[in-house]
Parts: C-alpha cells; structure tokens; sequence
C-alpha cells in the first residue's frame, strides 16, 4: 500500500513538473513574439533618428505604430485563448524580475 501511495504521489509530482515546464515555456515563447512584433526594427530606428532631434523618446507616431501592432498580435483568435490568467502571472512575475534588477 505505502508503495502504491508513493508512486501515485510521484507520478502526480512528475506530471505536474511537466506540465508547468511546458506551459512556463508556452508562456515565454508568447512574450517573446510579442516583445519581437512590438519592438522597433532598425529600419523604423534610423528613420525615425533622421527625421527627429538626438532624443531616444519615441514619437508619438512610433508610439501609436507600436501600440497598433500589440493590438493586431494580442486580438489573433489563434493566440487569444494564450492570455489565461496563467500567463498574466507570468508576465508580472517578469515584470517583478526585471524591476529588480
């Protein structure tokens, strides 16, 4: 019997560790295409350095680019049932990371 209740607590054990390294890798691989999609391209960075003083403040034309294509990427039906509240805990973890660097 004890056998019996330490293998179902491994195989429980082992489940959960698979699945939360395949959602924190699904949850990563999500950020990362949104930061990759909302990020200026070297492209739209020279353009805009060109046509602006030296500041490194993004214009409001750049702002609104960005704040359009996050939209696009975050209104995909594919990827909308991605958003759970699994993932915005994965955000604010990063975000909590970051700020403490």
């Amino acid at each position: 019997r004890i056998t019996e209740a330490v293998n179902l607590i491994l195989a429980f054990v082992e489940t959960f560790v698979e699945e939360t390294s395949s959602m924190d890798a699904t949850y990563k691989r999500i950020l990362g295409n949104i930061f990759q999609n909302i990020a200026p391209t070297k492209n739209n960075q020279s353009n805009e350095g060109s046509s602006s003083s030296s500041s490194s403040l993004p214009t409001s034309s750049s702002s609104s680019n960005t704040e359009d294509r996050l939209d696009e990427i975050l209104s995909v039906e594919a990827e909308a049932s991605l958003y759970t509240p699994g993932f915005l805990r994965h955000v604010e973890g990063e975000c909590e990371r970051i700020s403490n660097l």
